[in-house]
């Protein structure tokens, strides 16, 4: 007889189980094989790590076990680069969590740089954790110091100036300086310890040091290095009078700069008559005073941009009554001064009534002054703003505003930069081709544009108080005309109603682009570095598209980036440290499915925000939050830092020397009192304490229904506060059709307006099912609106606010 298949013994087993109620379980066991062990393994590491060439660090590793299970844990480190060893040492916990220790060797040879570790935990019946380890191999931390002059030379009693250079490597704490000398030579330091890399100082000996030469040494000490020491010998004289500059002058062509002469008198008290002799042609130098009494004066040094390129020796003279001359050598590097403009687009297309914006480029060459930006060859109604109107960076950008009245044709525009302060024969200069196209507007004064998109299903216009006409789109565009001081027109897409009413100069004042801007579809990828904290979560943004990461999904996706160069700007709560920390990559231009590759808020492009204080002012019983985002790029891209930050004492943004001179912070406060919402909004570019004052309050409207074959609503709002100078606007919904009413605030008028649903029942074409039923209960929302200047967003100083109210009806 052949051997019972295994589904037939199992009904024998699971009858005879029933039967005799004992040894099923050894049984299940067999037939079944082991049950499922349930638990499972996690590693946490604190990252980043670095470590420097030929040295070690040290840093401990938990591995917490879930479930029922024994044995040993191993821990292994993985992706070590090359000259990087790893050595682990485990040791047993309580509670089924193990540490270990993990020691990272660097070899004096290897490679600078970050790199990504993987630790990986293994015990048998689990699977394997990993959790990322960021290690930076860094330079060996020293310090070395450099001094202006290595020999000085000071009358008794006198000072002299003197500049000690720092360069750090893999070095940030503070810096201490101490000279170290014989009785009565002494020197004070700007700043002491000092977190910089230059340090102004002043050499200081006592009336009573008889002359000579003395050696004194310069030592330096800071945390985690040796202390450093540089030689200085010092020749103290018995001369009456001596006049001293720090160090010499060196400067760029076409440039100007200021310096501190100091006059030590050992005896002499009068004045004393100052020159700058041995200047080169096209150099001028003056003094402030030109006879001094006191033991200090300043000196502007001019030196245009015909001096030739070079050093000289120039002699700095003080001349006293009955003593000697005092003369002191100084010398003179003149750099060569070059720079040239580049402007993207250099060729632009625009339409009358419209803006646009021009970048501009500055390649420095020798010349870091400031640049002056101006244009030439606009004709009339035609401007064109530098923004920043000095350039001290590298960019800026030009906003072209073309008025209605600019006639069509093509026009030439020089830009020409010129070293701010100093008039030079021929500043560089860049031209610009502006072809001004003219626009058809056929019969009407007023053109509404949706030829880049799908024109609204019902579309209607009015002339003043006269009735409306139902406009039929044409090629995308519908045309019609307003004659009186104010009109409105009106559209329909799907069950959203939208009236709009503008006075004639707004209506006529250029084409309406009645079409959303097109979906973006490009896509990048890339993957971060978290603690092993749950909760900890970066946000990204790109272009307009945004995503975020946390120690769950560390990898992420950034959707809907627009065409052209953006920034990545990335921000969060490290709970390593426990600081807010951000990243910017600068001028991407990445193709679609790319990948940002690595992107690390612990590695050396990241960096800690800094913060300043906020006061907000106008209060009235709100609730206060503010939101912080920042722009970047020539397209002026708003990237969200944070939102709904409370209390709002703190203001956090991106320190002043990671700043570019087109960046901005864009710092918006939200009151909110019951009904009543306010915000105001301020853009600025360096981070610092601010107050910002909330718009003043307008009281609440009275709105009311109006008779009529569907729901209309009418809004009546008092004076308003000319602060309010955009729009009002008056929607209201019943969650699944919306109307929407708006006036500009030079229609409506800050002194007292009506806003209202127009009864557009009898307009050829309308249609009563696509609105909200009559006598239908709906919730509705009024909002003033306003900003200085209108437009555009990235500009310093621009202030907007809003006030709305809302209620049922």
């Amino acid at each position: 007889m052949s051997r019972p298949r295994r589904p037939l013994r199992r009904l024998l087993q699971i009858a005879a189980c029933a039967t005799l109620l004992v040894g099923c379980g050894k049984i299940d066991r067999v037939l079944e094989g082991p049950a499922p062990v349930s638990g499972k393994l996690s590693v946490g590491v604190q990252s980043p790590l670095s470590v420097p060439l030929g040295g070690e660090e040290t840093v401990v590793a938990t591995i917490t076990r879930t479930g029922s299970t024994t044995g040993d844990i191993a821990l292994t480190v993985e992706g070590l680069p090359e000259g990087v060893t790893a050595s682990v040492v485990t040791q047993l916990g309580a509670n089924q969590t193990t540490t270990a220790t993990v020691v990272l060797r660097v070899a004096p040879g290897a490679k600078l740089g970050s790199y990504l570790l993987t630790l990986r935990g293994r015990t048998a019946s689990l699977s394997d954790a990993t959790t990322p380890l960021v290690l930076n191999v860094v330079e060996v931390p020293a310090v070395q110091l450099a001094l202006s002059s290595a020999s000085m030379a000071v009358v008794r009693g006198g000072i002299a100036p003197f500049v000690v250079g720092i360069v750090r490597t893999n070095v940030t704490a503070p810096v201490s300086l101490s000279l170290q000398g014989p009785s009565g030579i002494s020197a004070a330091f700007d700043a002491n310890p000092t977190a910089g890399d230059r340090v102004s100082a002043t050499l200081m000996v006592a009336g009573d040091v008889d002359p000579g030469v003395y050696s004194a040494t310069l030592r330096a000490t800071a945390t985690g290095i040796a202390e450093q020491v540089i030689p200085l010998s010092i020749t103290v004289t018995s001369d009456p009078l001596q006049v001293l500059v720090g160090g010499g002058f060196v400067l760029s062509q076409a440039s100007v700069t200021t310096a501190d002469v100091v006059i030590n008198r050992n005896g002499y008290a009068g004045p004393v008559l100052l020159q700058l002799e041995g200047l080169p042609a096209g150099a001028t130098a003056s003094f402030q005073p030109a006879s001094a009494s006191g033991n200090t004066a300043k000196t502007t040094l001019v030196v245009s941009a015909s001096v030739p390129v070079g050093t000289s020796t120039l002699t700095l003279r003080g001349r006293g009554v009955g003593v000697p001359d005092a003369i002191t050598p100084v010398s003179l590097t003149v750099k060569p001064a070059a720079f040239s403009l580049a402007v993207s687009p250099q060729s632009i297309t625009v339409t009358p009534s419209s803006t646009t914006t021009v970048n501009v480029a500055v390649t420095r060459n020798g010349y870091d002054g400031a640049l002056a930006l101006t244009s030439e060859g606009a004709p009339s109604g035609m401007t064109v703003t530098a923004q920043p109107s000095v350039m001290t960076g590298t960019s800026a950008a030009l906003a072209i505003v073309v008025a209605n009245t600019v006639p069509a044709g093509n026009y030439d525009i020089v830009v020409r930069a010129t070293p701010d302060g100093l008039p030079t024969p021929a500043a560089p200069g860049v031209t610009i081709n502006i072809t001004v196209r003219p626009i058809s507007i056929g019969t009407g004064n007023v053109t509404l544009d949706w030829s880049a998109c799908s024109p609204p299903a019902w579309v209607a216009g009015q002339d003043g108080n006269s009735a409306w006409t139902q406009l039929l789109p044409s090629g995308g565009k519908v045309q019609f005309s307003v004659t009186s001081p104010r009109g409105a027109f009106a559209f329909r897409e799907g069950r959203t109603t939208t009236v709009r009413y503008m006075t004639l100069a707004e209506l006529s004042e250029r084409p309406f682009d009645m079409c959303a801007p097109p979906v973006q579809t490009k896509t990048v990828t890339g993957s971060a570095v978290h603690s092993t904290n749950p909760t900890e979560s970066f946000l990204y943004q790109l272009g307009g598209g945004s995503a975020t990461s946390s120690y769950a999904a560390s990898n992420f996706t950034i959707t809907g980036i627009r065409e052209g160069v953006h920034d990545l700007i990335a921000y969060g709560l490290s709970f390593t440290g426990a600081s807010y920390r951000a990243l910017i990559r600068r001028d991407l231009d990445l193709p679609n499915g790319a990948s940002l590759g690595l992107v690390s808020m612990f590695g050396p492009e990241s960096f800690v925000t800094d913060a300043a204080s906020l006061t907000v002012s106008g209060q009235q019983g709100d609730v206060i939050n503010h939101a912080m985002s920042y722009l970047t790029t020539q397209a002026c891209d708003v990237n969200v830092l944070y939102a709904s930050a409370s209390p709002v004492a703190t203001l956090r943004g991106i320190p002043s020397v990671l700043q570019r001179e087109t960046d901005f912070h864009l710092l918006t406060v939200t009151a909110v009192a019951g009904t009543r919402g306010r915000t105001a909004s301020a853009v600025f570019h360096t981070l610092g304490n601010r107050t910002v004052a909330l718009a003043p309050v307008v009281a609440a409207p009275a709105v009311v229904g109006l008779a009529g074959p569907y729901r209309r609503l009418q809004a009546t709002i008092g004076s308003a506060s000319t602060e309010y100078n955009g729009t009002a606007t008056l929607k209201y919904n019943d969650n699944a059709a919306q109307i929407s009413a708006s006036a500009s605030m030079g229609f409506a008028g800050n002194s007292g307006f009506v806003l209202a649903m127009p009864d557009l029942s009898g307009v050829s074409g309308w249609s009563n099912e696509n609105t909200i039923a009559a006598g239908a209960t709906v919730t509705w929302t009024f909002v003033l609106d306003g900003a200085s200047p209108a437009a555009p967003l990235c500009i310093e100083g621009r202030r907007a606010v809003t006030l709305s109210h809302s209620g049922v009806q």
